[in-house]
């Protein structure tokens, strides 16, 4: 627990402080967009490990909601908040998103808002939410019990919960979760296949741009996203890596 405490305290430093140097760096990159269209299949900032099926999937899952113009979500990790913004835009009446990197943010709006702030600090108000995600961010959280049951709290009836996560050994979220005493409807979606296939483009992809990079002054993205591939790639080789998205509901 003490390991824990202090890796969150580095993180939340020096972490947060290289982090959003390769935000900015990338939000000013064209070589980068260029980047997201051929790996991730979008035409849209983005920077996470959704590969084309996930992001399908998670679309999905919005979609899944009835009304969702009526609907306010929030999202757990949210970066500059470009995609929370496209996704108020198409599908929610508004959206929160939260997120250590100040420095970083978009502009807001009445139906845009970005708080620094994570969610076991961040106090929210009971049944308040339709639609809580979070994408590759919960590593992150000193207690992920106490977070998980802050979401189901602040979810509404039926509200969702959708968590995209990598992982290396046995995963044990299903019986995690009951033993923590969650309630609700829990589907877990595997995505290792499509993952690996999702590095390989990446890595495809990063040779085919590393000189555009280059040109562009931009060598701290493409370094960052390189170590990053090589490393889920060499999780892969070993057979030691699984990719998930875990929809929970609120009963």
């Amino acid at each position: 627990m003490l390991r824990n405490f202090f890796a969150s305290i580095v993180w939340r430093n020096s972490g947060r402080k290289a982090f959003q140097s390769i935000y900015k760096e990338a939000l000013r990159s064209k070589t980068y967009l260029k980047y997201i269209e051929k790996v991730h299949g979008r035409d849209s900032f983005c920077y996470n490990m959704l590969s084309k099926n996930q992001y399908e999937e998670f679309i999905a899952q919005i979609k899944s909601l009835e009304n969702t113009k009526d609907k306010v979500a929030l999202d757990i990790g949210c970066g500059p908040g470009l995609m929370a913004q496209a996704l108020q835009e198409k599908y929610f009446k508004r959206v929160i998103g939260l997120d250590f990197c100040e420095k970083i943010f978009i502009d807001q709006s009445d139906k845009l808002v970005l708080v620094e702030s994570n969610i076991e600090m961040m106090r929210l108000e009971k049944e308040s939410f339709d639609f809580i995600y979070c994408i590759d961010s919960f590593y992150h959280l000193r207690n992920p019990k106490k977070a998980l049951n802050k979401i189901l709290n602040s979810l509404k009836k039926d509200g969702l919960f959708v968590l995209f996560y990598s992982f290396t050994g046995e995963s044990k979220m299903a019986p995690m979760l009951k033993s923590w005493g969650v309630e609700g409807k829990v589907d877990i979606v595997d995505f290792t296949d499509d993952d690996l296939s999702f590095w390989k483009s990446s890595k495809q992809a990063l040779n085919k741009f590393e000189q555009d990079f280059y040109n562009e002054a931009c060598q701290r993205v493409f370094k960052a996203k390189k170590l990053e591939c090589d490393k889920f790639l060499k999780y892969h080789e070993n057979g030691d890596i699984h990719r998930k998205m875990l929809v929970l509901k609120r009963l």
